[in-house]
């Protein structure tokens, strides 16, 4: 491409997704030019804004997240701490009551980088997990958020009581389904599998073995097993 050529448009004039993407390419390519990083963070935020209005929450998130990453490596700091702002209001705002995974996401962002109020993002992790019990991939994603936030924080033993509370949402969820048919037997026994693993790498190996117990009785009924 030719950057000189580039350099002479308006940004201002341009619709905000060329403006964000062609600031993007400048600044790649000319790392001391931080104006085109700024302007392209800003620009990646103001999608991100217009795009979480219309409920396009991934490719929302895919914009704030390249916002963060440019405004952290041309070290804005108040600019950056803004648009964690904007994307931890968005999470308090919604309360974990978003049907996909964004708010899972967010605070995953948002938590790596110690912003707001952890306590009340944990608590949108809880209801998040109260209200998917049938939703096992976001349910073991929202533990898992916790665990590695645990972990981080050098908070071992809730790290491990977190895993722990996941093995137990396995069970629960394979008793559920034992019994209904075939499909529910397999389905059982895939997580109590990922139960048994849990409790042995958490120091609960009394319970992984009355779990693999279960976990045989299950395999009987199944063809192959």
């Amino acid at each position: 491409p030719d950057y000189k050529k580039l350099k002479t448009l308006e940004t201002e004039r341009l619709p905000l997704p060329i403006k964000a993407r062609l600031t993007d390419v400048l600044w790649t390519q000319h790392k001391d030019q931080y104006q085109y990083g700024i302007i392209a963070a800003q620009s990646y935020l103001e999608l991100y804004k217009a795009l979480f209005s219309r409920q396009e929450y991934h490719q929302a998130l895919r914009q704030i997240k390249r916002s963060l990453k440019i405004l952290s490596q041309i070290k804005k700091n108040d600019l950056r701490d803004q648009a964690y702002q904007c994307l931890y209001d968005d999470v308090i705002r919604m309360n974990g009551e978003d049907e996909g995974f964004f708010s899972l996401w967010a605070i995953e962002i948002i938590i790596d980088h110690q912003f707001g109020n952890i306590r009340s993002l944990l608590q949108i992790i809880d209801r998040i997990i109260q209200e998917s019990q049938d939703h096992v991939r976001k349910v073991e994603y929202a533990y898992q958020i916790k665990a590695n936030y645990y972990m981080k924080a050098n908070q071992f033993e809730k790290a491990r009581k977190t895993r722990l509370e996941l093995a137990d949402y396995y069970v629960d969820f394979a008793n559920r389904f034992l019994g209904d048919n075939m499909q529910g037997a397999f389905t059982s026994e895939k997580v109590l599998h990922k139960a048994i693993n849990l409790c042995k790498e958490n120091g609960a190996s009394e319970r992984a073995n009355d779990l693999h117990k279960q976990l045989m009785e299950i395999q009987k009924v199944i063809p192959g097993q």
